[in-house]
């Protein structure tokens, strides 16, 4: 009999008493690699190995790619921009402890289509929590991821980082990151629930726009600007409050998020944006504090079965895009909100509003 040497016999035992054996480095061979601007640690510039564009038949299992810590006696700190691009052969990567960033596009469309029948590609990727910066387009187009654990180390998600990752069913923001950029998450159709941890200031333009299953999302009261179409087409979102701290909410924030039936607006939010609502066709009541100081142009336009404006204070509001001292005629403010009664008429009257209702 062979002898098989002290780590043999050690994986051997591990097997026998139900232990497991962490999945071996993938050899440095399969990369290209570079050295960082500090010259402190190595870029994986490129995935050069098995399966690297490959495209595989229907059963075909993908590589699964373990990144080592270590090259030629560097640390790996980064993984470098298009590293991983189309490289649809790979099933999964795990990103050793010690890398902090992960560049753009490093990652981007590691999927192919089948055809009908759906595709192949990145199916989990496992970020330590050394890492600091997500950038721009990093996992852009990767169908097949279906969840990611953002760690608390992360301190910045760049613009398009997970954008049409249409498989993406769940996802939490730590707290640690302050700004997510624009339409990070964009087209990630059956994304159902997003937490927003509290120390997140700012949701960028068109974050989560088309999230067409998003039925849940918690902005903390750390947020202070909702940028433009941050949430438009989320059709299937239920309710939505708006945090306490808010001073801007961009045009198009919710729009035709047709699964709304209620928002309250709280005490402290002075304007709301420009066609906020609009759309929001299951939209039934509106609670609008006395901070509220100016509605703009088509703001709840086309919720057609709108009722109810709750005002909380007696205060009139400048309805549309004139000034306050120069108010302008804006009847798209509510346009096509022909369910309001005479008194809810009468009170929007007293509160300022000068247009009309489209009843005609």
């Amino acid at each position: 009999m062979k002898f098989l040497g002290t780590l043999g016999l050690a994986a051997i035992l591990l097997g026998w008493f139900g232990g497991a054996v962490a999945a071996a480095d993938t050899p440095a061979s399969d990369f290209e690699v570079g050295v960082n601007e500090t010259r402190d640690g190595a870029v994986i510039k490129k995935y050069i190995g098995k399966n690297a564009k490959k495209s595989l038949e229907k059963g075909e299992k993908g590589v699964n790619v373990v990144i080592p810590a270590e090259i030629e006696g560097f640390p790996v700190k980064e993984i470098g921009k298009y590293a991983f691009q189309y490289c649809c052969g790979i099933t999964s990567v795990t990103i050793p402890n010690g890398v902090t960033k992960i560049g753009h596009a490093a990652f981007s469309d590691c999927y192919r289509h089948w055809g009908s029948d759906g595709g192949y590609g990145l199916t989990s990727v496992t970020i330590p929590n050394s890492v600091t910066q997500i950038e721009s387009w990093a996992f852009h187009g990767c169908e097949n991821l279906t969840s990611v654990t953002i760690p608390d180390s992360v301190t910045e998600i760049g613009a398009d980082a997970f954008a049409n990752c249409r498989n993406l069913t769940s996802v939490t923001i730590p707290s640690s990151v302050t700004v997510i950029e624009k339409r990070a998450f964009q087209y990630c159709r059956n994304l159902t629930s997003v937490t927003i941890q509290n120390g997140v200031t700012e949701i960028g333009d068109d974050a989560f726009e088309y999230c067409e299953n998003l039925t849940s999302v918690t902005i903390p009261d750390s947020v202070t600007v909702i940028g433009e179409r941050a949430f438009e087409y989320c059709e299937n979102l239920t309710s939505v409050t708006i945090p306490k701290r808010i001073i801007k909410m961009g045009i198009y924030a919710f729009k035709n998020c047709k699964g709304l039936t209620s928002v309250t607006i709280p005490d402290g939010v002075t304007q709301i944006g420009g066609g906020a609502f609009w759309g929001c066709e299951g939209l039934t009541s509106v609670t609008i504090p006395n901070s509220v100081t100016k509605i703009r142009a088509g703001a709840f336009a086309e919720c057609i079965n709108l009722t109810t404006i709750n005002f909380t204070g007696d205060k009139r509001i400048n309805f549309g895009d004139g000034e306050e001292d120069r108010p302008t005629v804006d009847a798209s403010v509510f346009k096509d909100c022909e369910k309001f009664s005479l008194a809810m008429q009468v009170a929007l009257r007293k509160h300022g509003y000068r247009g009309g209702f489209y009843f005609q």
